[in-house]
């Protein structure tokens, strides 16, 4: 889902990096796909915390770049249904709906986002307020699911 060989840091101070799902042999919006990665992943956690709380039964996880988003909303039961979208269409090549559970959806965010600010970190950028803002949401998404910090 992440890709954190070439990431970089803009001179507008914009952290850039490699994002995208994958579902089997999918990857969606494609596979290496570059993104403004700690905004985006800040966003996506933010919805995750929105649908814990139950502020929400549905949320949508933008993509900055290009007109993608994946539609997450959660059934009665809690699975979680993803719907992968190019604009207000369906995405092309991808099956209109998969489903998950958001304790894997979590933990895979988690994961990635965990990496992604330990790199910012390597990179001497923690300064960074997008940095900061993403660490604090790991950091709550971490202390109320039940899954291990690190």
């Amino acid at each position: 889902m992440t890709d954190l060989r070439d990431l970089e840091r803009t001179k507008q101070r914009s952290i850039i990096g490699r994002i995208w799902f994958t579902l089997g042999e999918q990857a969606f919006p494609g596979a290496g796909w570059s993104d403004f990665i700690v905004v985006v992943l800040g966003w996506w956690i933010g919805q995750l915390l929105d649908l814990r709380r139950a502020n929400k039964s549905d949320v949508e996880f933008l993509f900055m770049d290009g007109p993608y988003s994946i539609l997450v909303k959660e059934d009665r039961d809690g699975a979680l249904a993803l719907s992968f979208r190019k604009g207000s269409d369906p995405a092309p090549r991808m099956p209109p709906v998969t489903w998950t559970t958001r304790h894997e959806l979590e933990t895979e965010l988690l994961t990635n986002a965990r990496e992604v600010v330990a790199a910012c970190r390597s990179e001497e950028w923690p300064d960074d307020v997008e940095v900061q803002k993403l660490a604090r949401l790991v950091h709550d998404l971490e202390t109320n699911s039940g899954l291990p910090e690190d």
